[in-house]
């Protein structure tokens, strides 16, 4: 599993950020997954999805890494909160802004132009819907 900021669409869960607090440590916040809603392949994730991954990744002190772009050679910070409420994956991450590459995100960030969170996973469980969305 991965969590990425992104400024493009991917072929992975995009969710829209809303940067409420981006402040000079390059800390900020988000969802990284929202329950119900379709992402652009019709993908739905329920409520439950990541609380076995989670609580696995609790007992072991392992977090997925915050990446840039899903890309795994360029890690550029840490996600230091990452919990599943009511609405869905809400993460917290810090940049690591003594790295080039955390700085120019931060920038994009705080010009508004990193617009997303997107998610890689592989469901455990599946269920086809056949209905319309």
């Amino acid at each position: 599993e991965t969590i990425s900021m992104t400024e493009t669409l991917c072929h992975k869960k995009q969710l829209t950020l809303s940067v409420k607090n981006l402040d000079e440590t390059g800390t900020f916040s988000g969802y990284a997954s929202i329950f119900h809603e379709p992402d652009h392949v019709q993908d739905i994730i329920v409520p439950g999805a990541f609380r076995d991954s989670l609580r696995r990744r609790g007992d072991s002190g392992e977090r997925p890494k915050l990446l840039w772009q899903h890309d795994v050679s360029q890690p550029i910070g840490r996600w230091e909160r990452i919990e599943e409420d009511a609405k869905g994956l809400f993460v917290t991450g810090r940049l690591f802004l003594k790295m080039s590459a955390a700085r120019d995100v931060y920038t994009l960030l705080k010009e508004g132009e990193v617009t997303g969170l997107s998610i890689g996973f592989i469901p455990h469980k599946k269920t086809e819907n056949s209905e319309k969305l």
